[in-house]
């Protein structure tokens, strides 16, 4: 990665710098070609209005070039530059300057212009491996009435070309210099960037379950990395939580499953010995190998439905009414508890995109919940109602209640506030836990409000949403 991070970083400065330089040697090449163009414009100007005067036969009567104009028109021009006057149909009259410059070839190309007007018209001429640059002005009377004649400026563009390829030089050689530091210094600070990713590399490659406690070193700043090596950490602590939930959880059901075996493993080597000779022995025996042998049964049952759950998707297309469901559960629990009341107040109106098996489960495990904790007598009270976006469900009792520092444990697997109770009432301590994982598989929400003395509520809410006042599926 960090040859890659050099390579892409030297890349893209090379494009960028062919780009710019480019650029700029074009803008000062036609700049310093402009410059050189007006430069000699402006030398032939000047020569054309000095000679327009000496050349004027109406002001002093003869066309002669004297000693003196020949003089003045050296004087007018560098050593790499050549002046030429020329009659009106090209032929030279007067010239002066470098004589190197092959002023015949660009006056054979020459053509008479009309135009009165001592304006310089510059070119650019390529003869051979060399670069001219010529400036033409019209050299009309002084009354511009009459053209007398033609002032050429030529110029070497040698110095140009010297200075722009010497500029060429610093830019190629500058960029070249700039491409391998910023590739290296690509190199150098992506070896930096990535050495926390290296870091967390390392870390998964000796990482295990007896090792979760160990961190990757955050970078400062809020960049892409340190928020990576910062999710790396939260995840390394989900991961550290999720295996101590796991082996406080095997923990537990071994501790669980191992209960009623060892009651059941004593009555059989009880009856094995000698107390299948005793009816009494051997009548509670039975009674009590019934009972462990069930619990272990739902023990096994509910261990199953939230492994089941672990690796369940909510499914769309299922949908039910919690009135109808409740109704259902409340007329079993008032067969097998007759000593309790129970009261309802149900005024659900929609269903709600719940699996009915899911949703009954839910409501079973609640209200059995409250009838064990519930003495004889006491009452059981179930209420729904409608809101504008969802059902609220309530489930309270006038049991003892639940102390306050237990509330945010109850729905732990295996937890009981009185664990004896709830061995003795054969709970296996994972119902409300089975509550708590299907409701927030569904998108609801569960609260517990208790106080001791008085009972303990339950609310649900399970969102409403489209078709919501579709007919419910039967239970299979």
């Amino acid at each position: 990665m960090k040859m890659k991070v050099a390579v892409w970083t030297g890349a893209v400065l090379c494009t960028i710098l062919l780009a710019f330089n480019t650029f700029i040697y074009m803008t000062l090449n036609h700049r310093l070609i402009s410059l050189e163009e007006n430069s000699l414009a402006n030398q032939v100007e000047a020569v054309a209005q000095y000679q327009a005067s000496h050349l004027d036969d109406e002001r002093n009567g003869s066309k002669a070039w004297t000693p003196a104009t020949g003089f003045w028109l050296s004087e007018a021009v560098r050593q790499d530059q050549r002046l030429v006057l020329l009659t009106p149909q090209g032929k030279i009259i007067a010239q002066a300057g470098n004589s190197g410059i092959p002023i015949s070839q660009i006056i054979s190309n020459f053509e008479p212009s009309p135009s009165l007007r001592p304006t310089a018209h510059t070119q650019t001429w390529h003869l051979g491996h060399k670069v001219y640059m010529s400036a033409l002005v019209a050299v009309p009377n002084e009354s511009q009435s009459r053209l007398l004649g033609y002032g050429l400026l030529v110029s070497d563009a040698a110095g140009v070309r010297t200075y722009m390829n010497t500029l060429l030089i610093i830019l190629v050689m500058g960029s070249i210099g700039a491409v391998l530091l910023a590739t290296v210094a690509g190199y150098l600070v992506s070896a930096l960037a990535v050495r926390p990713i290296n870091q967390m590399i390392a870390l998964v490659s000796r990482i295990e379950a007896s090792n979760l406690d160990e961190r990757v070193e955050v970078p400062r700043g809020n960049d892409e990395v340190a928020r990576l090596a910062a999710t790396f950490n939260r995840m390394l602590v989900r991961i550290g939580r999720s295996f101590e939930q796991q082996a406080r959880f095997v923990a537990d059901a071994s501790h669980e499953i191992r209960t009623p075996l060892t009651t059941i493993l004593g009555y059989a080597g009880l009856l094995k010995r000698w107390g299948k000779d005793d009816p009494k022995v051997l009548a509670k025996a039975i009674d009590v190998i019934s009972k462990e042998s069930q619990r272990l049964h739902e023990l096994a049952e509910d261990l199953l439905t939230l492994a089941g759950l672990e690796a369940t998707v909510k499914q769309s297309g299922h949908w039910v009414h919690p009135d109808r469901v409740i109704q259902d559960v409340i007329e079993e629990m008032q067969t097998l508890h007759p000593e309790l009341h129970f009261v309802t107040r149900l005024d659900n109106q929609h269903a709600i995109q719940v699996p009915p098996i899911h949703f009954k489960q839910v409501m079973h495990n609640l209200i059995n919940n409250a009838v064990k904790y519930t003495s004889a007598g006491g009452q059981v009270r179930i209420k729904t109602v409608d809101g504008p976006n969802w059902v609220e469900i309530a489930v309270a009792d006038t049991g003892k209640g639940i102390p306050k520092s237990d509330l945010p444990l109850i729905f732990e697997r295996f937890y009981r506030v009185d664990k004896s109770r709830g061995r003795k009432e054969g709970g296996t301590g994972l119902g409300l836990a089975i509550v708590k994982e299907l409701v927030e598989l569904h998108q609801g929400t569960l609260e517990v409000q208790s106080v001791l003395g008085q009972g303990t509520t339950f609310t649900l809410h399970f969102p409403l949403s489209e078709g919501r006042d579709k007919e419910a599926r039967p239970m299979a």
